[in-house]
C-alpha cells in the first residue's frame, strides 16, 4: 500500500478513502507484471552492472545489490568459523613459494 501511494503521490490515507478492494487488487496484479520503484530499478542496475562486467573480466560476475545482506553475512561467518587454524597454516606458507604466479623450479634429480 505504501508503494503504490509513493508511486501515486498520494497518502496511505487518501488511498484508503479513494480504493475500492477491487482496484487495490488490480494495482497488485499490475505491480505483479510491471512492478515499479527500487527493487525494479535495482534489478535493472544489477542487470546493466553484469553486461558490463562479463565481457571485461573473468569468471561469473559478483552479486551487485546483496538485497539479502543479512543472510550474506551469517553465510560469511559461518565460512570463515569453518577455517581451522591448520588451514590458515597451510595457506600462509603455501603461499611463500609463489611470487606473481613465479615458482621456483626444483634441480632436476641426477
Amino acid at each position: 500500500m505504501f508503494r503504490l501511494a509513493l508511486a501515486l503521490g498520494k497518502t496511505v490515507a487518501q488511498l484508503d478513502q479513494e480504493l475500492s478492494p477491487q482496484e487495490f487488487d488490480e494495482w497488485e496484479a499490475f505491480y505483479h507484471f510491471e512492478p515499479w520503484g527500487c527493487p525494479a530499478a535495482d534489478y535493472r542496475a544489477d542487470v546493466l552492472a553484469r553486461l558490463n562486467y562479463i565481457p571485461n573480466f573473468k569468471g561469473d560476475p559478483p552479486d551487485f545489490f546483496d538485497h539479502d545482506w543479512q543472510e550474506t553475512r551469517r553465510l560469511e561467518e559461518k565460512r570463515l568459523a569453518s577455517i581451522t587454524l591448520e588451514d590458515k597454516v597451510l595457506s600462509f606458507f603455501g603461499g611463500l613459494n609463489v611470487i606473481d604466479g613465479d615458482a621456483e623450479e626444483e634441480p632436476p634429480v641426477a
